[in-house]
């Protein structure tokens, strides 16, 4: 055993030494690849350095980019010869020594490779200062002629453009005038320029240099889809300096805003700093901009100067005189709203005027004027002159004085969902006035007038939940009748004004009531399992007609004035309501879908002779009849559509004759918001 383990170890012994004296072959093969490294620096000089740094090239391959004062290894190269190029290198830089230069890789060594680069100082163009500029697009053709005014630093700039200019458009010519834009993100390369102009979207230049030193530009321009061409030239003198208005006359304590447009010898809009100047002081002062002010009688020069170039303008500046109006009115059915004082008919200027009132009307030019009393209803007449001619001499106040009559004429209240308010106006639809409205928006409905005309009741939610108010007939006094936290609505005065109809939900269900003027005594008349509302007074205070839908849909019922005796008049699944009395209490006028959409019919008292009054593709609802039954007004509905807002409802007022005939549409606010018409008695 012995002797066998003296030979294993032999055995292992010679195969290690064969092995060792084949590794030792191998490493004096020739064709074993063997592999090195080089550490590559690169130190710059100089003062106007390369901005984006170099390029390394090795041996022809991919570049490998290292900065302007750098080191890189470069790993895995095989011995022997290899070639290094440093690319990349700005017009003002050199490479110290060869390039590229050959290295000579190690095998298992660093070789150390330096680049010395000295960058010469660039000699830059210099653009600063004022270039004024025409330019031209196309798609569309437009032709502005400006200003810019350049701050550089090094190869970078920025300012401001000013121009005038027009643009010819499918629609027509367009001013393309704009002052204080903003010129960025300019660069000067070698005899190059670009930069851009605006805020966003931004208009881009290019333009190439020209003269020495450089006093001309002239390039290329991109501004959105609009392509052009550019030129510019050093700033120019100002040869003239326009002031506009010329000639202006003023009253004391006025002001207007003066232009002016600086041109060069060439005729071309330059824009220069300007500097305002006036030579009476206390007759007038001017601002920076050119804005003059006025502060006393006389005549004062304002001068504009720019680049030792000078223009000005006179401004006459006279005392105003005051027109006192005062209106005089006497009759009955007064003017609602009061009426309006003009100054030869300009709005400008104009006042309101009481209908027993005075009113100044002040800051008037000397000369010859008209004082107008306007917004006078028509059952008013101004007696005397109107308008009348007034002469005024600057300083003075001068009396007009108009009176006015008014006799009686039919007015209809009405709500307006526009205004959020109740309105009155003639039963012709002129003359619409304005009651009472919110300071925050509310809806108004359903006004009610007392049977002496002298009250109107209405619902609102004014007060955040619907009640009931009462206010005088000129919308004074109101005051809130109801107060729960259910609806409260449709009043309807009894034809001797001590009881007001109304439906509420109070009690759960809507339901109808009746209250005292004053909003106490309040007593359920109904009581079924259904809703109930709408009531109508008939003429002789006996009876109250209703809606109710206490047999399925809504129908048309009749009960005494305590709620008993409960009669239907109309039996139709389509729907029957809002009922309304005639004044001889013979008739009752409704609304009805039966025929498809809500059409105005009429019928006996009794239910019988249903009379179809209106037929057309609108919705007409709320009748309601005129004093002496000669007419029913009424609220069309009426559905408009376009691709833009898709669809919406009007609401208008009409009227027509107790038939149906003679339609005719009021005019009142004329807004297309307009409902709910009640005559007064």
């Amino acid at each position: 055993m012995a002797a066998a383990h003296g030979y294993h170890i032999h055995r292992i012994k010679v195969v290690a030494l064969l092995l060792l004296s084949t590794l030792a072959a191998a490493c004096s093969d020739p064709l074993v690849v063997r592999f090195g490294e080089v550490r590559l620096t690169v130190v710059t000089a100089g003062a106007d350095l390369d901005p984006d740094g170099y390029t390394v090239v090795l041996d022809g391959g991919a570049g490998m980019a290292v900065a302007v004062n750098d080191s890189r290894t470069i790993a895995g190269l095989s011995a022997g010869r290899h070639s290094a190029l440093l690319s990349g290198l700005a017009p003002n830089c050199t490479v110290g020594g060869a390039n590229p230069r050959d290295i000579e890789v190690g095998t298992q060594e660093t070789t150390q490779v330096s680049f010395a680069v000295n960058c010469a100082t660039i000699v830059r163009v210099d653009i600063a200062g004022i270039w004024d500029w025409t330019e031209q697009y196309v798609n569309p053709v437009c032709h502005d002629t400006g200003t810019y005014v350049f701050t550089q630093t090094g190869a970078a700039f920025a300012g401001r453009s000013d121009q005038v200019g027009i643009c010819e458009t499918p629609d027509g010519t367009r001013d393309n005038t704009t002052s204080s834009d903003r010129v960025s993100a300019g660069q000067v390369a070698g005899s190059t320029i670009t930069f851009q102009v605006g805020n966003g979207p931004f208009c881009f230049y290019t333009a190439t240099i020209t003269g020495e030193p450089p006093d001309h530009l002239s390039g290329t321009t991109t501004c959105g889809a609009s392509t052009g061409t550019w030129e510019a030239v050093r700033g120019q003198p100002v040869a003239t300096v326009t002031v506009t208005p010329l000639l202006d006359t003023l009253l004391e304590g006025a002001t207007v805003q003066l232009a002016v447009q600086l041109r060069d010898a060439a005729g071309h809009h330059v824009f220069r700093t300007v500097a305002w100047s006036t030579d009476k002081p206390a007759v007038a002062v001017v601002s920076d901009s050119g804005k003059v002010t006025t502060a006393s009688a006389g005549t004062v020069t304002i001068t504009a100067t720019a680049a030792g170039a000078s223009g000005a303008a006179q401004v006459i500046v006279q005392r105003a005189g005051v027109a006192r109006v005062t209106a005089a009115t006497t009759g009955v059915d007064v003017d609602l709203d009061g009426y309006r004082a003009y100054v030869d008919g300009s709005w400008d200027g104009s006042q309101p005027v009481g209908i027993n009132g005075t009113v100044k009307l002040a800051r008037i030019a000397p000369g010859l004027h008209t004082i107008v009393l306007g917004q006078v209803a028509s059952n008013c007449t101004v007696g005397g002159p109107n308008p009348v001619t007034i002469n005024i001499a600057g300083g003075d106040t001068i009396a007009v004085a108009f009176e006015v009559a008014c006799v009686r004429t039919q007015r209809i209240a009405f709500a307006s969902a526009y205004y959020a308010s109740i309105f009155a106006m003639s039963a012709n639809g002129a003359d619409a006035a304005r009651l009472i409205s919110s300071t925050t928006y509310a809806v108004y409905g359903h006004p009610a007038w007392s049977p002496d005309g002298t009250k109107i009741a209405f619902h609102s939610d004014r007060d955040g939940n619907y009640e009931i108010y009462v206010m005088s007939f000129d919308g004074s006094g109101v005051t809130r009748l109801t107060s729960n936290a259910a609806f409260d609505g449709e009043p309807a005065w009894s034809p001797d004004g001590a009881r007001i109809a109304f439906a509420s939900s109070r009690d759960g269900r809507t339901e109808i009531y009746v209250m005292n003027p004053d909003g106490s005594g309040v007593t359920r008349l109904s009581s079924e399992q259904a809703d109930e509302r709408s009531p109508a007074w008939s003429p002789d205070g006996t009876r109250i007609a209703f809606m109710s839908a206490r047999d399925g849909h809504d129908e048309v019922y009749v009960m005494n004035a305590d709620g008993s005796g409960v009669t239907r008049l109309t039996n139709d699944p389509g729907g029957n309501s809002e009922p309304s009395w005639s004044p001889d209490g013979t008739r009752i006028a409704f609304r009805s879908s039966r025929d498809g959409n809500s059409q105005i019919y009429v019928m006996n008292a009794d239910g019988s002779g249903v009379t179809r009054l209106t037929n057309n593709v609108d919705n007409d609802v709320q009748p309601a009849w005129s004093p002496d039954g000669s007419r029913i007004a009424f609220t069309k509905i009426v559905q408009l559509c376009d691709d833009v807002d898709g669809c919406w409802n009007t609401t208008s007022i009409y009227v027509i004759n107790a038939d149906g005939s003679g339609l005719t549409q009021l005019n009142g606010t004329n807004t297309g918001l307009d409902s709910d018409p009640a005559w007064r008695p």
